[in-house]
C-alpha cells in the first residue's frame, strides 16, 4: 500500500469519519468480503500509529500469510476498498441534503405500488418543506421534485382534474430554481471575468434579465432570488449605487430569510463592490466597507470552519487605521489573532500590528516588530520592505537603533538623470508620502459550495 492514493484519502478523513467509515465496510448489508475488512483495518491501525503504508509485498503478506505474491489479487482488493470509500462518502452527502432522501424515499414507495406509504409521506414532505425557513435552491428544486412524481401519479391512478394545478406548480418551481441557480452562478462568473479577464458564454441570461425587468415584484418576495439578481446588476451597472443600497437593505431588512449560501454571497460581494469603488479613488467607501466588515465579524460570517482569513484580518486592520480606529483596531488585532490559520497567525499579527503603529506615527516600534515577520509569503516580504522604507522616510534617517541593520532592505542609488543627480547620489521613493496599502479583494463569493 506504499503511496497508496487510497490510505492518503482515507488518512485525510476527520477521525469520526474514519470510524463511521469502519463502521460502513462492517456493515453486513453493505460489505461481506472479509479481507477487505482486513485491509481497512490494516490501514486504519497504521493512519492511528503514525507510520506510512507497507510496500505492496508487505501488504500482501499481511493480508494473505504464506502465500505467493499476486499484484491483480491485491489491486482488486484495493479497487474493492476504494469502491467502498465512495459509496460512503455518496451516502454522508445525502445525510447532509435537506430532502433527498424524503423524495427518494416517496419514488421508491412509487415505483413499488406502495400508494398508502407514498401518500403519507408526501403529506409530510409537504409539511417539511412549508416550515422550511429559506426558499433557496433546495427548496425549489425539492418542491419540483416532489410535483413531478404526484402530478404523474394523480394523471395515473388519482384524480385527473387535479393534475392541471399540480403541474402548473411543477413548472413555476423549476423556473424559481433555474432562476436561482442561473443567477446565482452568473454573478460568480461576472465576477470572475472581471478579475481574470476571461469570458463567458451565458446564453439568454440578457433575456432572463429583461424579464425579470418588467415584474420585478414576482420575484423580489424571494430573498435568495432578489439577492442574486441584485448582484448580478451591482456587477454589469458598476457606476450605479442603486444597486448597492439595494444589498445594504437586503442585509438589513431580510438577512434572517435568506439561506446561509446567500447570506455569503451577498455579504461577499457587497464588500467586494465597496473594494472596487476604493481602489478606484472613491474614499467615501472606506467608512461603508469598515461598517460591513464590523456586521460581518458580529454575524460570524467572516469566521470559516473557525478560522479568519489573513487578507480579511488585514483589510480590516488597513481600514481601521486608514480612518483613524485605532483603539478599534487594536482590540481587533488582538481578539482575533488566534482566529488566523495557525501557520500564518504570527506573520499576519506583527505585520498589522506594525501597520497599526506606523499609521499612530509609533516609528520607534514599527521596526521593532515588524523584525517578528518571516519573509515566508511575496506578499509580506513587499509590504515590509515598503514599511522599512516609509519609516527610514519618515525618521530622515537609514538605521534604526531598535532594530539590527542586517533586517533592513537594501536601497538602491536611483539612476541618475543629470550631474548634479549623479554627483548626489539621490534615493529615490515612491511619493512624497508613504501611503498604506489598499485593501485586497476578498475571495468570498468566488467559487463557493452552497451547501458546504
Amino acid at each position: 500500500m506504499k503511496e497508496s492514493k487510497l490510505f492518503k484519502y482515507i488518512a485525510a478523513l476527520p477521525g469520526k469519519e474514519q470510524e463511521k467509515f469502519r463502521q460502513f465496510v462492517f456493515s453486513p448489508y453493505i460489505n461481506q468480503h472479509q479481507k477487505t475488512q482486513e485491509l481497512l483495518d490494516h490501514a486504519l491501525r497504521r493512519i492511528s500509529a503514525g507510520k506510512a503504508p507497507l510496500s505492496a509485498e508487505k501488504l500482501f503478506a499481511k493480508l494473505f500469510p504464506g502465500e505467493p505474491f499476486e499484484e491483480q489479487r491485491l489491486h482488486n482488493l484495493l479497487s474493492g476498498l476504494k469502491k467502498l470509500l465512495l459509496r460512503f462518502l455518496a451516502w454522508e452527502e445525502l445525510e447532509n441534503k435537506p430532502f433527498q432522501q424524503e423524495v427518494l424515499a416517496i419514488e421508491g414507495s412509487h415505483r413499488r405500488n406502495l400508494f398508502d406509504l407514498f401518500s403519507n409521506r408526501t403529506k409530510l414532505l409537504n409539511k417539511k418543506l412549508e416550515a422550511y425557513p429559506f426558499r433557496d435552491d433546495q427548496y425549489y428544486h425539492a418542491r419540483y421534485q416532489l410535483n413531478v412524481i404526484s402530478g404523474y401519479h394523480a394523471g395515473t391512478f388519482g384524480e385527473r382534474a387535479k393534475t392541471r394545478d399540480i403541474f402548473q406548480t411543477m413548472l413555476d418551481h423549476l423556473d424559481r430554481y433555474y432562476l436561482v441557480e442561473k443567477l446565482r452562478h452568473a454573478c460568480h462568473l461576472t465576477a470572475h471575468s472581471i478579475l481574470f479577464a476571461v469570458h463567458y458564454d451565458f446564453s439568454f441570461l440578457d433575456t432572463i434579465l429583461s424579464k425579470l425587468s418588467e415584474g420585478p415584484e414576482q420575484y423580489t418576495q424571494d430573498p435568495d432570488l432578489d439577492t442574486y439578481y441584485t448582484i448580478l446588476l451591482s456587477l454589469r451597472e458598476e457606476q450605479s449605487d442603486a444597486h448597492y443600497l439595494h444589498l445594504k437593505a437586503l442585509l438589513r431588512e431580510k438577512f434572517d430569510r435568506l439561506s446561509p449560501a446567500a447570506k455569503t454571497d451577498l455579504y461577499g460581494f457587497a464588500n467586494n463592490y465597496c473594494i472596487r469603488k476604493i481602489n478606484a479613488g472613491n474614499s467615501d467607501y472606506q467608512v461603508e466597507l469598515f461598517d460591513l466588515y464590523k456586521q460581518g465579524l458580529d454575524r460570524g460570517l467572516l469566521v470559516v470552519n473557525g478560522h479568519l482569513s489573513e487578507w480579511d484580518y488585514k483589510n480590516i486592520a488597513t481600514l481601521g487605521c486608514s480612518l483613524k480606529e485605532f483603539e478599534w483596531t487594536e482590540q481587533f488585532l488582538e481578539a482575533f489573532q488566534e482566529k488566523l490559520p495557525p501557520n500564518r497567525r504570527e506573520n499576519a499579527y506583527n505585520y498589522n500590528l506594525a501597520n497599526l503603529y506606523y499609521n499612530k506615527k509609533m516609528y520607534d516600534r514599527v521596526l521593532s516588530t515588524l523584525f517578528r515577520v518571516q519573509f515566508t509569503d511575496v506578499k509580506y516580504h513587499l509590504n515590509t520592505t515598503f514599511f522599512n522604507l516609509a519609516h527610514l522616510f519618515c525618521q530622515r534617517r537609514y538605521r534604526s537603533p531598535h532594530v539590527p541593520p542586517r533586517n533592513l532592505p537594501p536601497v538602491h542609488p536611483a539612476q541618475p538623470t543629470d550631474s548634479s543627480n549623479r554627483e548626489k547620489g539621490i534615493y529615490q521613493f515612491s511619493g512624497p508620502y508613504p501611503k498604506t496599502g489598499q485593501p485586497e479583494t476578498s475571495g468570498a463569493g468566488l467559487f463557493q459550495n452552497p451547501h458546504e
